[in-house]
């Protein structure tokens, strides 16, 4: 009877599975080969210029059979595949969340389309398509290039080839929400890989990559388009990932030096993590640190003769120090970068309290470890720069987007938090469970309310734009996260 059964929902796995790969592989031939693609059928619209539904629905079907293979093979749910169930869920969440938030990287993907046509980042060829003036675009020498770092586009090639041209121009934001989807699923399935190797507990493990993924920016910023802060995030993810398995093959250590140099070409702010990462190699792991440098000159020589080929210097101007340091508004933008109504990261994420709760039982119970140090001193170095920055509000965004690149580190104290929850009295762990539960659901619904809800970002223009009136950001009568609800 049992091998019967179990023989049965081994037929049932092995269709659901074979139909969702048979299915997604005709999307993408037809995808390849008609879209963009529009008519009329039977009364019927039928449109053919975006992945998001046939994903979806390959993702349905995929979990589906993974669900029947798991319940045929009996896995041990701490299994390493269950990350690839994570990767699944949490694609499938962000493509079902409507918002997209193409501004700042409204180049991205026509520099990567660049590359591959023509093999180099200027967007010359797009002409047509941009306005008389373009704070995204800048002219050199008679080309024009993305006033951002070229980062994000590198990420998008691996998936961009799918995409021609007049598929771009017809659904840009759907085809950029994909990548970006992506990219952030990518990050959630590798922290719950870091995560499990740290805590060994699957439940506490899930719960943790939940909030990485639903209840912080992840969701309501990096996800719904090609900023800087998803690259950022799958990288600083990756350099946790590789410190954690240097705990027990510490050979592995030289490699982190790849995703943490890539992080710094994705975003500037993150040579403090280059810097404070280094740092911490350099003290415990010593004897692999020249290795850990020479894997960075694959990444650090073409980097610097791109920018020299372009800007006749090492780096950009993005990337100069000049554009932090500003202390006019500095005091105000700490506190409002922290706690302010619509900009704030403990109003909008109000999990990470536990994060700083975290620290302390570390220290008071003598578990405080050499890495802790260094993740919050870039914790802290993060928030000074940001808050340096002229523009500290980030602009017409949503929420703590500056902070969106701390969110591996935030997390990842995370992993103690609801461990040490575990060591509590009865009457103390109810309690601090019932805080924890409560502040984890009103994250989730704040950053549901980005992702899913245009009228949070007309919050930024009304009354008045938010880059002529950025004390905006303290009015408690006016919250983003619930502009539209009422």
């Amino acid at each position: 009877m049992q091998r019967a059964r179990s023989s049965r929902l081994n037929k049932i796995s092995l269709a659901l599975i074979s139909m969702a790969f048979v299915y997604l592989a005709i999307n993408l031939a037809v995808f390849s080969l008609f879209a963009p693609f529009k008519t009329t059928v039977a009364g019927m619209k039928v449109s053919l210029t975006t992945l998001d539904i046939p994903l979806q629905i390959f993702l349905v079907l995929f979990l589906l059979g993974l669900f029947f293979r798991y319940r045929q093979e009996k896995y041990d749910s701490s299994h390493p595949r269950l990350g690839l169930v994570v990767f699944c869920v949490v694609l499938l969440v962000y493509l079902s969340s409507g918002v997209t938030t193409s501004f700042d990287s409204r180049w991205t993907i026509p520099t990567a389309k660049s590359i591959i046509k023509e093999g180099n980042a200027n967007l010359d060829e797009y002409r047509d398509q941009m306005a008389s003036s373009d704070y995204r675009l800048e002219e050199i020498r008679g080309h024009l290039y993305s006033a951002f770092p070229i980062g994000p586009s590198l990420v998008c090639l691996p998936v961009i080839w799918l995409f021609n041209d007049d598929v771009v121009r017809a659904a840009y934001g759907d085809v950029e929400r994909l990548i970006a989807g992506l990219i952030m699923a990518a990050a959630a399935a590798l922290f719950y890989l870091l995560a499990f190797q740290v805590s060994r507990n699957v439940k506490a493990t899930l719960l943790i990559v939940f909030i990485f993924a639903f209840c912080s920016s992840a969701w309501s910023t990096a996800s719904r388009g090609l900023w800087q802060h998803g690259p950022s995030i799958l990288m600083l993810t990756a350099v946790l990932y590789f410190i954690s398995l240097a705990k027990i093959r510490p050979a592995i250590i030289q490699y982190a030096s790849l995703p943490l140099v890539f992080s710094f070409i994705v975003r500037p702010t993150n040579a403090i993590s280059l810097a404070a990462v280094s740092m911490f190699i350099l003290w415990q792991y010593r004897g692999y640190f020249w290795r850990f440098l020479a894997w960075s000159l694959p990444l650090v020589l073409p980097f610097f003769l791109y920018n020299f080929s372009i800007y006749h210097s090492l780096l950009s101007p993005y990337y100069l120090p000049q554009r932090i340091g500003s202390f006019r508004h500095f005091l105000p933008a700490l506190a409002a970068n922290l706690i302010s109504p619509s900009r704030g990261l403990l109003v909008f994420s109000p999990v990470f309290a536990f994060s700083i709760f975290a620290l302390f039982w570390k220290l008071r119970s003598k578990k405080w470890e050499k890495l802790d140090g260094f993740v919050l001193a870039i914790i802290i170095a993060h928030w000074l720069s940001i808050s340096s920055f002229s523009h500290w509000w980030a602009g017409h965004s949503y929420g703590p987007r500056f902070f969106s690149d701390m969110i591996p580190y935030f997390t990842y104290f995370l992993i103690p938090a609801v461990m040490a929850l575990c060591f509590l009295n009865r009457a103390k762990k109810k309690a601090a469970a019932a805080v924890f539960v409560l502040l984890m659901a009103v994250s989730f619904f704040i950053h549901m309310r980005g992702a899913t809800t245009q009228a949070v970002y007309e919050w930024n223009n009304s009354p008045v734009a938010i880059d002529a009136a950025p004390q905006r950001v303290w009015d408690w009568h006016d919250p983003q996260f619930l502009r539209g609800l009422f």
